[in-house]
């Protein structure tokens, strides 16, 4: 079987995530008989014990509720909806504009790269990529994460908020 969704416990709580076996991180993870993992939500690789890893099965592809359209129905998904579903809340929570927690979308390729505004300067803010589309699509500009004029984020960020009011 070959590994690709995966969970593992740390600090006792569970951590979901991709398993990386193309990098030469991940090759040289194994020869020590670690792996290397992407985090399912967040910007980040954790280096687990090969041993520690739980694989997760794929489920069924379905109709998801709520504003992720379709989606696979099994653990990991459902832990990455779950997430996406407390950041909208927080950011259709939040008051309008550029403000810290505001989830906003980029298009990418057929779907869509995910960020949250982390951090507002006066004149720029610091955006992070979130993992919550299902091909995990990251923008060309953004990356995984930068700090970037609040001009540049606000129409994105305006346009998150009309679509919102519209479909929310």
């Amino acid at each position: 079987m070959r590994r690709y969704m995966v969970k593992f416990e740390y600090q006792g709580r569970t951590v979901y995530g991709i398993f990386d076996s193309f990098s030469d991180e991940a090759k040289t993870a194994q020869r020590k008989g670690l792996a290397i993992v992407d985090d399912a939500v967040l910007p980040i690789r954790h280096e687990v014990e090969e041993s520690r890893l739980v694989d997760v099965p794929t489920g069924q592809f379905v109709k998801l509720e709520g504003k992720q359209g379709f989606g696979f129905d099994d653990e990991y998904h459902r832990y990455v909806q779950a997430e996406f579903e407390k950041a909208q809340a927080l950011s259709d929570s939040l008051p309008d504009g550029v403000v810290k927690g505001k989830l906003f979308g980029v298009g990418v390729a057929d779907g869509t790269a995910w960020y949250i505004v982390t951090k507002v300067h006066k004149k720029s803010c610091k955006v992070e990529w979130r993992g919550f589309c299902l091909d995990r699509y990251v923008d060309r500009w953004l990356g995984y994460g930068r700090t970037v004029p609040i001009s540049d984020i606000a129409p994105y960020v305006r346009r998150a908020e009309a679509l919102g009011r519209l479909f929310g």
